[in-house]
C-alpha cells in the first residue's frame, strides 16, 4: 500500500493534539514539584485567603465576585435547587500557600459532585495568576494526602475550562 500524505497529515495532527491537551491537563510539572516540596501554610477558612487570591479565583470560575462555601457549611451540591437564598456551587476544602504559589483544593456542586485542585503563581505586588489545575478522585483530608496523591500520578486528567 503506497503511503498517502493524508495519512501522514493525520497522525502529525493526532501527535501535536496529544501533546496539547497534556499541555493543558492536571497540575503542571513545576506546580507538582512545588506541591510536594514547597513549605506550604494551610487555610481552611476562604477568610484567610487574600482578596486578590479571591478575585483571581472568580475570574478562573466566570464568576462576578467570589462565592465559595467554608468548609461543613451548605453548598449547592446536586442539580435540584432548594428553596431559599441561593447555595455557593463551590466549597473549600483548604488551601495551602507559600510567597510564591497558593493550592486551592474545593469541592463543586451541580449535575456531579466534583473535586478540584487549582493553583495559582503569587508574586509581590502582583495579582495572582492561574498556573494549572486537575479534577481529582475525591476529598483529600489535609495537605499530606493530597502530596500523597500527587506523588502517586493521580492528578492528571484534562478538565479544559469547568472549573
Amino acid at each position: 500500500m503506497k503511503d498517502s500524505p493524508w495519512l501522514l497529515f493525520l497522525a502529525a495532527a493526532s501527535i501535536a493534539l496529544l501533546g496539547a491537551s497534556d499541555a493543558r491537563g492536571g497540575l503542571s510539572p513545576e506546580d507538582r514539584k512545588h506541591l510536594l516540596s514547597g513549605k506550604l501554610t494551610v487555610v481552611r477558612k476562604t477568610s484567610e485567603l487574600p482578596p486578590k487570591m479571591k478575585a483571581a479565583f472568580a475570574t478562573l470560575v466566570k464568576q462576578p465576585a467570589f462565592k465559595m462555601a467554608e468548609p461543613e457549611q451548605p453548598f449547592q451540591v446536586g442539580d435540584d435547587i432548594a428553596p431559599g437564598p441561593p447555595l455557593p456551587v463551590r466549597r473549600l476544602v483548604f488551601a495551602a500557600f507559600d510567597e510564591t504559589a497558593c493550592f486551592v483544593h474545593y469541592e463543586r456542586g451541580g449535575v456531579a459532585h466534583l473535586y478540584y485542585v487549582v493553583a495559582f503563581g503569587l508574586e509581590k505586588g502582583k495579582d495572582p495568576v492561574f498556573r494549572s489545575g486537575t479534577r481529582v478522585d475525591g476529598r483529600f483530608e489535609d495537605l499530606s494526602t493530597l502530596r500523597e496523591a500527587v506523588a502517586a500520578g493521580k492528578l492528571h486528567e484534562n478538565v479544559g475550562d469547568f472549573w
